[in-house]
């Protein structure tokens, strides 16, 4: 096999700090693309999403298209659909214990997952796996003894437990396995470099320490912003139904956009009535994240760029969406 031909580090360097958030560590990516390009072997990125609702959404596309600079610079991309998280639940983010799925609605949510992910991914080039591979495989001593790696107190420092137990909501255990059980993935795929969200962090962070544990080198990580969500409160989220789905049609995004104007009206007094240069509705202290989004919706050459519809900034979407794929 020929070994890869990568560009100069700081190249690739430069050229996947940007968007970024935040790299943990950045001396560590740098070492490794070092590693990379002396050795020819690329490295192994990878992308975790449970599938939690049939529809990936432009908030996954930041991190997406993240993992695809990964993967025009010659690194192996994997894209790891969480197939037995999904029946534990995230519980990032979250003030209680969400609803476990069930393996039908989570095998039928995931049926959609590659069609939409091969909209930026290089479908030859990408690497998919399940997790179900490994953690439907795991025997209870096996769970017993991954739990042992991590301490509790460790776990109950984290600001979506720390924030329920101060105001006496209840933790169910198996929310405590679900960064432990993730953190499997990164052994099993011997990933050097993850991708997340910035709220993602403590997962990560998890991965990272799960994979020293078992005899690996800890995989660096790159978190990426979160993209807010159509209610210009909170971030785009599958639960939260605030979101744009990559392959929704256009009529189906202006159908639903009144009821999220009233929303957005509803809930947030800041929201801008219109005429923003992102096409979203976005409240005006979100002006500078947004900047850190550049040409992610971009019109074709020629396209009239005075052309708004100040009413509905979801149906001006509409009108940009089929554009970026």
């Amino acid at each position: 096999m020929t070994p890869a031909k990568f560009k100069p580090v700081e190249e690739q360097l430069a050229y996947l700090k940007k968007g970024v958030a935040e790299i943990i560590p950045e001396a560590e990516l740098k070492a490794k693309l070092e590693a990379s390009l002396k050795t020819g072997k690329p490295l192994r990125v990878y992308l975790g999403v449970d599938p939690t609702a049939p529809d990936l959404h432009l908030g996954h596309t930041v991190v997406l298209r993240k993992l695809k600079h990964f993967q025009d610079l010659g690194h192996t991309a994997v894209f790891l659909i969480g197939d037995f998280s999904a029946m534990i639940g995230d519980p990032t983010g979250v003030s209680e214990t969400r609803p476990p799925l069930t393996r039908e609605q989570v095998d039928a949510n995931a049926k959609t997952y590659l069609a939409q992910v091969y909209k930026i991914l290089d479908k030859e080039k990408t690497e998919v796996r399940y997790n179900s591979e490994w953690l439907g495989k795991m025997s209870a001593e096996d769970v017993v003894r991954l739990s042992s790696h991590y301490r509790l107190a460790r776990m109950l420092e984290r600001e979506d437990f720390s924030s329920r137990l101060d105001k006496g909501q209840p933790i169910s255990v198996h929310e405590l396995l679900y960064p432990l059980l993730t953190a499997m993935d990164a052994v099993k795929l011997q990933s050097d470099v993850e991708l997340g969200a910035t709220e993602q962090k403590f997962n990560l962070l998890v991965h990272r320490e799960i994979q020293r544990e078992y005899g690996l080198p800890g995989q660096a990580i790159l978190t990426m912003p979160i993209l807010v969500g159509l209610d210009g409160q909170r971030k785009m989220s599958k639960s939260l139904g605030n979101y744009v789905g990559i392959t929704e049609a256009p009529g189906e995004i202006a159908e639903a956009g009144s009821s999220q104007r009233q929303v957005a009206s509803d809930g947030c007094k800041d929201a801008p009535r219109g005429g923003s240069d992102f096409r979203f509705s976005w409240p005006s202290r979100r002006a500078q994240s947004r900047r850190k989004f550049p040409a992610r919706l971009s019109r074709p050459p020629g396209a009239d760029r005075d052309e708004r519809d100040p009413v509905d900034p979801r149906r001006r979407i509409s009108k940009t969406s089929r554009w970026h794929y």
